[in-house]
Parts: C-alpha cells; sequence; structure tokens
C-alpha cells in the first residue's frame, strides 16, 4: 500500500501515508516497532524512487513493471525484517517470505491495475465534463418523460434562462414550439436509437423562437428499458436568417438584373455560363428551352473571334478587368451583332473561379457614328464646296479650320494657316484696332460683332473683306472660339466708291 501511495500518490500522498502509518505503528509499538517502520518508509520510497525515474506516468506502466515494483517492495520489506531482536528475526522471516514473495507481489499488481482503471476513469470524466462545461452547442440529458438530468452552460444561455437551476425545474415539453414536434422526435430516436442534426423548432423562455438542429441518442438501463435521451442542440436561427437574407439579396439581384437593358452574366473558369439574365436571352436569340443546356460562352460569338474571347477570360482570371473591348456577337438564327464586354473575376476564397460581366449590343451606336460620319462628311464637302471663306478661331485667336475658298481670298494654304495668329497672316497694321476691338466682343458673347475692313493676302497685295462671326458656345455659354465667314468684296466697294 505505501509502495502505491508512493507511485500514483506522488511526494505530498506519500508524506502523509507515511506519517499517519508511522504514527499507527509507534502506538502499537512492540519488539517490531522498527521493522515495522522502516517497511512503512522503505515501501514509500521504493513507490515514489520509481515514479520520479520512470519516463511514463503511473497510469501508462505496464502489468510486468507493477509486478516487478511489487516484488521490489516486498523485499524491502523482507530485509527490514532484520530490525527485529536477532532472536525472533530469522524464525519471521522464514514463515513469511514464500507468500511476501510469490503473493503479495500478485496483490501489489492487482492494486496497481485497480489504480490505473480508476485514474483513467476519473481523466475520462474529466474530460467529458470539460466538454460538456464548455461546448458552444447546448448538451442535454433528460428523462423520458421530459424532465431534465443535467444540461451545460450553453443550454442556459440558448434558452434564456437566469440560472442553470431553473432550467432544470422547467420541463422540456415546454420548450417546443409545437407539442407534437416532442412526440415525433422521441419517437424517432427510440426507433432510430440515434438522430444527427434533426431539425426541430422550439421556444425561449421569453417565447421567442429559435430554430434548432438536435443530435440525440436514447439512454437505456442493463435491461434495455429506455430511461431518457441525451445530445446536444444547435441553434441555426442566425444561419437561417443570414441564408434567407442571402436569398433576397439574389433575388434582387437577379430581378435588378433583368430590369437592365445589357445582358448580365457569369462563367465559370471554362467560359460556361452559370448565371444570364432576360437580355442577355434576347440578345441572343435564346428561349427558355436553351437555358436547359446553354451553351458555352464562346459560342455566342463569331469563330473568328473566339481565339481572342479565350485569351482575353485567361487573361480576367489572372486578375486583369477587361473594360469595353469589342466582339461580333452572335444570334441563334446566325445573324451577328457588335457588342462591347466588360468583366471581371469571381474571386472565391483568395481564388478565382469564374468571370461576371455585361454584353452591350452597340448596334444603334454603330449607326448612329454611321450616321453622323455621313452627316459629317457631307457638311466636310459642303464647306469644301462654298463660295464663301470659312475660318474656325480658338480663343487665342489662331486658326483652326481654313477651307478651300479662304485659301482662294488670302492665298494662303490650310496648312499654312493653321494655327497662325490673323496679324500674322491677313491683318494689316492700321485695321489692327478694329479688329482687336470686334475680337473681344465675340469673347464676351457678342453675336452681332461683324465687320467690313481691309486685309492682306499672301502675295501682299490690299483687298476688302466682309466678315460675319458666330462665337462658338458651349451649354454653360463658355466661349470655346469663334465661326467667321468671310467675302472678298474689293470691287463691290469699289464700284459703290466710283457711284460716290
Amino acid at each position: 500500500v505505501m509502495t502505491l501511495a508512493g507511485l500514483f500518490g506522488g511526494p505530498t500522498v506519500t508524506l502523509v501515508a507515511v506519517v499517519v502509518a508511522g504514527a499507527y505503528r509507534l502506538l502499537l509499538g512492540g519488539s517490531g516497532v522498527w521493522a515495522g517502520l522502516a517497511t512503512i518508509v522503505l515501501c514509500a520510497l521504493v513507490g515514489l524512487g520509481f515514479r520520479c525515474t520512470s519516463r511514463r506516468q503511473p497510469g501508462q506502466i505496464s502489468p510486468l513493471l507493477l509486478y516487478g515494483i511489487g516484488l521490489t517492495s516486498h523485499v524491502v520489506m523482507l530485509l527490514s525484517q532484520l530490525l527485529l531482536p536477532w532472536s525472533l528475526a530469522p524464525g519471521v522471516i522464514a514463515d513469511i517470505w514464500l507468500p511476501v514473495v510469490l503473493i503479495f507481489p500478485v496483490a501489489t499488481l492487482l492494486m496497481g491495475l485497480l489504480l490505473q482503471n480508476s485514474q483513467a476513469l476519473l481523466k475520462s470524466e474529466e474530460r467529458y465534463r470539460s466538454f460538456f462545461e464548455t461546448a458552444r452547442d447546448a448538451v442535454f440529458i433528460t428523462t423520458r418523460d421530459g424532465r431534465w438530468v443535467d444540461c451545460n452552460q450553453a443550454a442556459v444561455e440558448m434558452f434564456g434562462y437566469p440560472s442553470k437551476g431553473e432550467l432544470l425545474q422547467s420541463s422540456v415539453v415546454d420548450l417546443y414550439a409545437d407539442p407534437e414536434d416532442r412526440r415525433r422526435h422521441t419517437r424517432l430516436i427510440e426507433q432510430h436509437g440515434l438522430l444527427r442534426d434533426e431539425p426541430v423548432t422550439l421556444r425561449r423562455r421569453d417565447g421567442t423562437i429559435i430554430h434548432t438542429l438536435i443530435s440525440s441518442a436514447v439512454r437505456k438501463d442493463s435491461e434495455g428499458n429506455v430511461l431518457g435521451y441525451q445530445g446536444t442542440i444547435r441553434d441555426i436561427t442566425g444561419q437561417l436568417e443570414m441564408e434567407e437574407a442571402l436569398r433576397a439579396s439574389e433575388q434582387r439581384f437577379r430581378e435588378l438584373a433583368d430590369l437592365m437593358p445589357v445582358a448580365v452574366w457569369e462563367v465559370d473558369a471554362e467560359g460556361r455560363f452559370t448565371y444570364g439574365n432576360q437580355q442577355g436571352m434576347r440578345l441572343h436569340g435564346l428561349t427558355a428551352r436553351d437555358v436547359l443546356s446553354p451553351p458555352s460562352a464562346f459560342e455566342l460569338f463569331v469563330p473568328e473571334d473566339r481565339p481572342r474571347l479565350r485569351e482575353d477570360l485567361q487573361r480576367v482570371l489572372s486578375g486583369e478587368e477587361l473594360g469595353g473591348v469589342e466582339y461580333t456577337g452572335l444570334r441563334k438564327d446566325g445573324s451577328t451583332f457588335p457588342a462591347l464586354i466588360f468583366a471581371s473575376a469571381i474571386v472565391r476564397e483568395g481564388r478565382p473561379v469564374g468571370v461576371r460581366g455585361i454584353t452591350v449590343d452597340i448596334t444603334e451606336r454603330r449607326q448612329m457614328e454611321e450616321e453622323l460620319r455621313q452627316v459629317r462628311d457631307y457638311l466636310a464637302m459642303q464647306i469644301r464646296r462654298m463660295p464663301i471663306g470659312l475660318i474656325i478661331w480658338d480663343t487665342e485667336f489662331r486658326v483652326q479650320s481654313w477651307n478651300p475658298a479662304a485659301e482662294m481670298i488670302f492665298g494662303y494654304s490650310a496648312a499654312e494657316a493653321t494655327g497662325k495668329h490673323p496679324y500674322e497672316l491677313i491683318v494689316p497694321d492700321e485695321a489692327q484696332p478694329h479688329v482687336d476691338q470686334i475680337w473681344q466682343r465675340l469673347l464676351s458673347g457678342d453675336e452681332t460683332a461683324h465687320s467690313v475692313n481691309s486685309n492682306r493676302r499672301k502675295d501682299g497685295r490690299l483687298i476688302i473683306c466682309q466678315w460675319t462671326n458666330t462665337p462658338l458656345k458651349q451649354e454653360d455659354g463658355t466661349i470655346t472660339g469663334v465661326l467667321s465667314m468671310v467675302q472678298d468684296i474689293t470691287e463691290r466697294w469699289q464700284a459703290e466708291g466710283a457711284l460716290r
């Protein structure tokens, strides 16, 4: 016993055991007191010595080593008998050595194994209790008729009770939002023996409904009679609310996407469609039947664009953004249309898993651009052919545009005139003060600032010109330049002078 106290109990337990046993042996007295005290102390030291020198915990010591420890301690016990009076020692040793060596070590072995099992049981209980109290899910043990046996603190908090005691005094049946769920649940447990993640709606103390998943097992006695149930309860109310919010958000996204006048789509990393809005279907001439087996994104564009589209898909998956790249789209009926694609990667947990983007049909824009080009070409042709000089000046009074008629009037080509100030080209010194006044009126927005003044041609000859000027304005009134139409009226001016 002293050896096992030293082996399993440690220094403190050993010291207490030695003191108590030694005091009792001293109280008994007699001629064997010193042999008894030596046996108590030395056997305790044997156990304590093995505990301190062994690399294993006492609960991990093998049966063979336990037997060796028992044999050692009882050999020490026999040797301690030498402290008896010499007239008694040989006889006592001769009488007890056989059972001490053969039987007592076996008893030590059996007691050691019992202590090992007890320690393992205590550790198991500690682990269970630690799990029981620290589990984030509610842990419960109940009777068959709905009374609490035990629960952890998480259960107290889940059901909103001020203390564990008050929860244990309540009825389990009252926690079910629908009593029928309790009957159905217990019936299933007893039928299957074990249920995992069974969805059950419960009620907190204040009446608040919570949605839970219950994993439970039936408790039975040795004869197979049902004693009750035990298991865990996980509150998934917040998770369900988040899932519902996510579904609502996705629904809003889909409804909004279907209202957009552009195609909104998502594809996986291989270019297979995972989502497309209604406009996308209309744009490519697809029907609801086509959605059952959607084509790949590449099939919706002309063959000559597909290699470039594949390359651009890989660029987006590598982190680039696709900003307004033009392709030629393909409809189900074979017709085509010009399209712009804007796209970026879909990233999940730091890894690109697909591409999300929009496709804009620019057919109307192309038609407008073509119409605008035709109008622009027509106007340019008219300006080139008109017999009146047309000059556009910037706000620094420098030539921006110079038509062929202006070339004929002043003798300077458009290349020679562009970017030049009129004082460098066509306004003689004596006319400059008058022209300055006209120019300032134009910059102030005066649309009546016209003029008749002398000008100089490239060949140096002076001519009389009539200028009709219009300031060019933005919508907010900002002057951006001046448009001037000019005619050479020298002959008419001279004729009128002769008549005068």
